[in-house]
């Protein structure tokens, strides 16, 4: 098996699973086939009366385009608003046949009407799921030969977007209950799949965690899983005790949140720490949270929800793809590529709900959730085929010591600690760009950590640590003397994960800071 072999198994399935969940919400909307109608001709009534009877009455309906969802005409506050809608189809034949009306996804509440009769209803006290899709059967005799009448009196909340865009159509019992299922699996069952496949992912790198502590991207991973979780319940939980408010905050804060851990992810990731993102970046995203969550009243004067959550989630699109550029030029590998692909596109995505919700048709997002889940769960494919992949590369060098080791056993006839430290001396000088570990070392040379310790320091005058980074720092020296190199980028290079440690080792060993040096030389 290659080591590519892993990642391109993991694209290829992702592809074939984005494409099902994208093709799903277009297979609910498509006609059944014989035995449906649709309504169409749809008239908007802007009335908050209660009364389908004085609604039909009334002589204030206007046409409507129902290819997008509206805000309620009146002045906003903090409760459901009401609009009504009218539509007519027309059945040929025995009425009888048809069995029920599917509405579909009505934002936010509704009660439905066929020919002045209600044959159902649906309020936040039965679901808050707020992507519920409505299905109801009819009771008997409501149709009749010829045209018939749908009203649907929508309740919309505060200034939020509300209505319906999907076709309202009644069909026969087969074609109904194929389509309920449908509908219940799209809006229903996958979201809280993925809710449950997001929390078993989170149990089971909270395990490998316990078992291998210095991997940091674990500790980003659960976080994004939990994050995402939540955002999906957010829309698609049954039951949320908190305001519907709140909710629409806690919905804006993810975007920093989410942009917080990935950074953090990519960075440990890659083992390149960059100090602009950890001490400016990061806490200024963590503020723009907190305001999110702080003010979360949608009628304020101010509200920063909004503004806040659409710049930070265009920033941080085109920083994903500044960061992987900077991360690229150091460090290059075969997956490079894909992590572009499940860095940026998931930004794509959130920022095309964001402006479509906003500004176009304003649905409420939805590609986010069925991709987002899928790129998190990539990733993490990835994090772990990495680390699959540093400590074969580890177990290699170690080898190749231990090797060594057992060579000169063969030529000497006593091995003496001295031509073990000999043998580590050698090894460091040829591998000091690779992350290595004291355990590694001693295990490699059958000693115990801490006698390889005190011998080594002992023989050299020097920690471990301390001679890996003087050798490390002395290879810098070089590459400054010789080359127009960033300083972090020579950092990178010579095996220092973050620039605050490099600065630190180079004043150590050199007694002036990198760019005191790199001045001088000029």
């Amino acid at each position: 098996m290659t080591a590519s072999f892993v990642p391109k198994t993991a694209a290829r399935a992702f592809q074939m699973v984005c494409a099902i969940l994208l093709a799903l919400p277009v297979l609910t909307s498509c006609s059944a086939g014989g035995g449906t109608v649709e309504a169409g001709r749809w008239e908007i009534l802007r009335s908050q009366t209660a009364s389908a009877r004085e609604a039909s009455a009334s002589a204030g309906w206007t046409p409507h385009d129902t290819s997008r969802l509206i805000r309620v005409p009146y002045a906003p506050k903090r409760d459901f608003q009401h609009v009504w809608m009218r539509g007519t189809f027309t059945v040929d034949g025995d009425p009888a046949r048809f069995f029920g009306i599917i509405p579909g996804r009505i934002y936010h509440t509704d009660e439905t009407y066929v020919n002045g009769t209600r044959v159902g209803r649906h309020d936040f006290s039965e679901s808050a799921n707020v992507h519920f899709p409505r299905s109801y059967e009819l009771p008997p005799g409501v149709l009749v030969r010829g045209v018939n009448t749908v009203m649907i009196r929508v309740g919309i909340y505060g200034a939020e977007y509300g209505g319906f865009t999907n076709r309202v159509q009644v069909l026969e019992r087969g074609a109904f209950f194929a389509r309920k299922m449908m509908l219940t699996l799209v809006y229903q069952q996958v979201p809280h799949g993925i809710v449950v496949f997001l929390l078993g992912q989170v149990l089971f790198i909270a395990m490998l965690y316990l078992i291998r502590k210095r991997e940091a991207e674990y500790l980003h991973s659960i976080a994004l899983c939990i994050l995402w979780a939540v955002y999906i319940l957010c829309g698609f939980s049954p039951v949320f005790p908190l305001s519907h408010d709140f909710r629409v905050s806690l919905l804006w804060s993810t975007a920093p949140l989410i942009s917080i851990n990935f950074l953090m992810l990519t960075q440990s990731y890659y083992k390149l720490y960059f100090p602009y993102i950890n001490t400016v970046l990061v806490p200024v995203l963590a503020v723009i949270a907190a305001v999110i969550l702080l003010f979360t009243d949608p009628l304020a004067p101010w509200y920063p929800a909004r503004a806040l959550g659409v710049g930070t989630v265009n920033f941080m699109v085109v920083f994903m793809v500044y960061l992987l550029y900077r991360i690229y030029r150091v460090k290059r590998d075969n997956l490079f590529y894909i992590c572009i692909v499940f860095g940026v596109l998931p930004g794509v995505c959130i920022s095309w709900d964001v402006v479509n919700y906003l500004w176009i048709y304003h649905y409420p997002p939805l590609l986010q959730t069925y991709t987002i889940p899928l790129h998190v769960i990539l990733v993490m494919i990835l994090i772990i085929t990495n680390i699959m992949r540093r400590e074969a590369e580890l177990d290699a060098l170690y080898g190749s010591l231990k090797e060594r080791d057992r060579e000169e056993r063969k030529t000497v006839i006593t091995s003496t600690t001295e031509e073990k430290l000999e043998h580590v001396i050698a090894f460091l000088k040829e591998n000091f760009r690779s992350d290595i570990a004291r355990e590694g070392l001693a295990a490699a040379m059958d000693m115990s950590v801490d006698h390889m310790s005190r011998t080594f320091r002992a023989y050299t005058g020097k920690k471990i640590n301390e001679y890996l980074n003087e050798l490390r720092i002395r290879e810098a020296v070089r590459q400054l003397d010789g080359s127009e190199q960033k300083i972090i980028d020579i950092a990178f290079a010579v095996g220092f994960e973050s620039l605050a440690t490099f600065n630190r080792a180079f004043l150590a060993v050199m007694s002036q800071t990198p760019s005191q040096y790199k001045k001088k030389l000029k």
